[in-house]
């Protein structure tokens, strides 16, 4: 659930890059249900949401700061909605509306992501020592996954959107050396490269897997994903588009690994 507050009090103020208007302003709660996906055509939903800087409505001094003010503990902030029908006046906003709709979505977001498919060549299961590996995901998983969340309310709708974007494909060895990061999903390794054009993804295993559980390196593959979100409050005061953490995805590879002996005449 989220809450914004509804306008019936006299107010003024400055949006950015707007001209001083009138309003009304109320502290009353309304709860609305976070939906998703595309907000229901109507007129209300065309119009946008301007922060409001100026002349406070409550303390009358004259800023170019946020107005805003605090209810039973929780900071509004007050936004101009400008609408295609006419002005749509002044409307204070809990400051958590947007952010708590981000975090909902979240773990929707993160359900949209494919499940991770890795390839390697030499294949996981015939490496072969002192022989670049190359290592990729398939680039249909490599693209951002987004969801749209709002909440309807009688003054408009306020939307967010979540996004997870890959930033980095690893792939842990599991023969005790560092992680191999690489920001992209690798290259495809085609025959006519051979065995000696480097990759920027690739690791070259040192020692054969035969003496490990099951004569495998238990290795893994993962994508790292930065997810975030925007919404259709304009405020570049508080800072649209805010990280909302990273989301990883990723499996395990047995990797065994050969020693070819050279052969001296």
């Amino acid at each position: 659930m989220a809450q914004v507050a509804s306008s019936s009090s006299a107010a003024s103020g400055t949006t950015s890059g707007s001209t001083s208007g009138s309003g009304s302003l109320s502290g009353e709660l309304i709860s609305a249900t976070v939906r998703y996906g595309t907000p229901p055509s109507t007129p209300t939903n065309s119009c946008t949401w301007k922060v409001v800087t100026g002349v406070d409505p409550v303390s009358g001094s004259t800023s170019e700061n946020l107005v805003q003010r605090t209810q039973n503990g929780i900071t509004e902030t007050l936004y101009h909605r400008l609408c295609p029908t006419g002005d749509g006046g002044y409307h204070w906003i809990p400051d958590p509306v947007a952010p708590r709709i981000a975090t909902e979505s979240r773990n929707y977001v993160e359900d949209l992501i494919p499940k991770l498919l890795f390839h390697s060549a030499p294949a996981a299961g015939s490496m072969v020592t002192n022989v670049g590996t190359w290592f990729w995901v398939p680039p249909a998983i490599w693209q951002p996954f987004s969801v749209k969340a709002y909440i309807e309310t009688p003054v408009g709708v306020i939307s967010v959107t979540t996004t997870a974007k890959p930033t980095s494909l690893v792939f842990t060895p599991g023969d005790g050396a560092p992680s191999v990061r690489c920001k992209g999903p690798g290259q495809q390794w085609q025959p006519s490269y051979g065995d000696t054009r480097p990759s920027s993804c690739m690791y070259t295993y040192r020692h054969a897997s035969n003496g490990r559980r099951g004569s495998v390196f238990h290795a893994t593959a993962a994508v790292e994903w930065t997810v975030s979100w925007r919404t259709n409050l304009w405020d570049s005061f508080l800072g649209i588009g805010t990280n909302l953490g990273h989301v990883t995805t990723g499996i395990g590879v047995p990797v065994r690994v050969r020693e070819i002996q050279a052969l001296a005449n």
